[in-house]
């Protein structure tokens, strides 16, 4: 049954709905109709109805969208700024945030790595076979590369501090169990308490009870990382987060 134009049919319940219709170069939206857009045109084809439809009329089915997606991730980035995120977290609040200072800098170590990972594969065609080497190797690698030198060398921030740091990663990450024993001391009634209280401590542990080892670690990964970067000249800003790109194409056929 029509009412009120070609493109328009009443249903046996009363609802007023569009035939399919094809419309070029303009949005169109009538009743609950769906609208498909291209660069040229617009397919605009109507709900389907539970109900019987008027006689003569064909459904068509929806036209079909192709979704594409690419990334680009920098990993480097973002282990970079999750370990600010979780030493922030422990700055707002330093009492009892040792793990968050362990996890600040964890994170840090493996920023550093993934960023050797990321130059030397894209410059050094031969990384592939280097891949093995410590985050130390491979920065001596690709400091010789791009010609990078480092006045206090190992004796001095910040290779000093970046040495120290895979040190610590290493304790983390080959962790053991250890007996720890003190050395005994003697000592008087009136200033034995405040020394008996103290925890034993492994070495590792000593450098997160407090924020300063986890801050000189940012701080010196990345100066070795801005010197490495600029010597070679990457495009992009250092601790992006590289790009995305999705599409979608709309098929008529």
């Amino acid at each position: 049954m029509h009412a009120g134009g070609k493109n328009q049919f009443q249903n046996e319940s009363g609802f007023t709905g569009l035939q399919p219709a094809f419309y070029k170069g303009r949005r169109k939206s009538f009743g609950t109709g769906f609208c498909h857009v291209s660069a040229d045109n617009v397919a605009l084809s109507a709900p389907p109805f539970r109900h019987h439809h008027p006689r003569g009329f064909r459904m068509h089915k929806d036209p079909e969208v192709v979704v594409t997606k690419q990334r680009t991730l920098h990993t480097y980035s973002e282990l970079w700024h999750a370990s600010k995120c979780v030493l922030d977290v422990g700055l707002a609040e330093p009492d009892g945030c040792s793990r968050q200072f362990l996890s600040s800098a964890l994170l840090t170590a493996f920023c550093f790595e993934a960023y050797m990972n990321h130059l030397g594969a894209k410059y050094l065609p031969v990384w592939k076979a280097l891949e093995r080497l410590s985050p130390l190797e491979k920065m001596e690698m690709l400091c010789h590369e791009f010609d990078v030198k480092f006045p206090h060398g190992m004796g001095g921030r910040p290779l000093q501090t970046v040495d120290k740091l895979f040190r610590f990663r290493n304790a983390i990450a080959h962790g053991k169990t250890m007996d720890l024993n003190y050395k005994t001391k003697a000592m008087t009634v009136k200033n034995y308490q405040a020394e008996h209280e103290k925890m034993l401590l492994a070495d590792w542990e000593v450098l997160i009870t407090n924020s300063e080892f986890a801050q000189r670690a940012r701080e010196d990964v990345q100066a070795v990382l801005t010197k490495l970067h600029e010597a070679s000249g990457e495009d992009d800003l250092l601790f992006s987060y590289g790009a995305s790109l999705h599409s979608s194409t709309l098929v008529i056929s």
